[in-house]
């Protein structure tokens, strides 16, 4: 199943997904520290699935996200301490966002508002659709999208059609896999699925850029 030759790379057997999963997801690694303190942040507790999102949560869900952009204090360059703009755009649409995981705002609706914090960044509105609704939107990456393009032959560049896409093939996996699951450990799965294809995804980067 692990195997190095390139022609079997594509190969997608939902027969061995649980291998799949268990085996990729064990090399994930990734922790991000909050503003000012040793503390990692915590995705489970942040993503506060049974309630509201808070300002403390989307900041740092956000930062979690992508601590070079998504970090709402400048740390460097010409305006250093400043607020970061395009966290703000995010925070100042918070009641917003909550209406869209209550289900009061369509998705159409949102996808509109998203486009407005990132008009160039489809992985970071995407984001802000996965911590509203996590269960509904999963997390995306360049590296998960390369696992999908392997797996279904859909080369075609980043875009909402792509996520589309991605969002069929990451929920038939789920329901092949947890289908009986609560709603947090639905999400705790959700996770390990994600951690396995982000792994598996960097591992074809790097087999591509080596041969």
């Amino acid at each position: 199943m692990y195997t190095l030759e390139p022609a079997k790379f594509a190969e997608y057997n939902l027969s061995n997904l649980r291998k799949f999963v268990n085996f990729w997801s064990a090399y994930y690694k990734y922790s991000v520290k909050k503003i000012g303190s040793e503390e990692e942040i915590d995705y489970f507790h942040e993503i506060n699935i049974d309630n509201d999102l808070t300002k403390s949560n989307v900041v740092n869900l956000l930062r979690w996200k992508d601590p070079k952009y998504l970090t709402n204090t400048i740390f460097s360059g010409p305006n250093e301490g400043a607020s970061n703009h395009r966290v703000d755009r995010v925070l100042s649409k918070l009641s917003v966002i909550n209406s869209f995981r209550r289900s009061e705002v369509n998705p159409e609706e949102f996808k509109k508002i998203t486009s407005q914090f990132f008009p160039n960044g489809v992985i970071w509105e995407i984001f802000v659709f996965h911590i509203s609704k996590p269960l509904e939107y999963p997390i995306a990456d360049q590296h998960v999208f390369r696992s999908y393009s392997y797996h279904k032959n859909c080369n075609y560049p980043v875009s909402w059609k792509k996520y589309d896409g991605y969002r069929k093939y990451f929920s038939e996996m789920i329901e092949m896999l947890y289908a009986s699951e609560s709603d947090l450990n639905r999400l705790e799965n959700q996770k390990q699925l994600d951690d396995a294809l982000m792994v598996y995804g960097k591992f074809l980067k790097q087999y591509e850029v080596e041969s």
